[in-house]
């Protein structure tokens, strides 16, 4: 058996036994993995919508998370406040016993600087912003990243009832104003304007979507809860 040949069987025995490492890894880890996932999520909604004691899917299949997004892409695609590609992944009603507190949309923008932007967006029965969580974010340290490193940037949105915010870049948004004195304009974050954009184009789309469901008639929670 030549050299070559011999060179090649390792070569080949060295990527199966790199390879079926690498599918241990994987079955051994990917379990692990979701159960994180899942647990920040779950840790979203109690953020977004704290007054909630329960939270509950609704009990209608365009609304499921394998059917939301097409259900809201045609009145995203209509929304003014909605410039970009946005993917709405989960909706689910908030409850304090019977009593519906707020919505939860999860959404992801797909135009960030630096590719997907994943978050959560609570909605109160007013139409209210009431929180956003980050959940997933991978933009440029310092600039971008500022998203989550700069937590006020988010704050602008909290108390303010609208799905057309939009971000300025000359200090005349929410940055530091009151809660009573907040508007639509939305301060953008330095040297990041993209990725500005991008988040407050799927707060747009989050509370687009919470408004579809409180004003649809006869839905209801998946416990028999009405929501409109």
């Amino acid at each position: 058996m030549s050299k070559q040949v011999k060179d090649a069987l390792r070569l080949l025995l060295l990527t199966v036994v790199a390879g079926a490492a690498l599918g241990v890894v994987y079955n051994v880890t990917k379990e692990p993995v979701a159960e994180a996932a899942q647990k920040k999520q779950e840790q979203a909604y109690k953020l977004v919508v704290p007054e909630a004691d329960k939270y509950e899917e609704i009990d209608n299949t365009d609304y499921n998370d394998s059917n939301i997004e097409s259900t809201m892409k045609p009145v995203l695609a209509n929304a003014p406040g909605v410039h970009s590609d946005i993917s709405v992944n989960k909706v689910l009603v908030g409850l304090k016993g019977d009593k519906v507190v707020g919505t939860v949309v999860n959404v992801t923008s797909h135009d960030g600087y630096n590719g997907d932007i994943s978050y959560s967006v609570g909605v109160d029965a007013e139409g209210k912003v009431n929180k956003v969580e980050l959940l997933s974010i991978a933009e440029t340290p310092g600039l971008g990243m500022q998203a989550k490193t700069k937590p006020e940037h988010l704050e602008q949105y909290v108390g303010v009832a609208s799905d057309n915010f939009t971000i300025v870049k000359d200090g005349t948004g929410n940055l530091k104003k009151d809660v009573k004195d907040k508007t639509e304009k939305i301060d953008s974050l330095s040297g990041s304007t993209i990725t500005s954009k991008s988040i407050n184009n799927g707060i747009n789309a989050a509370v687009v979507t919470a408004k579809t469901v409180y004003s649809t008639p006869g839905l209801k929670t998946v416990g028999g809860v009405p929501i409109g």
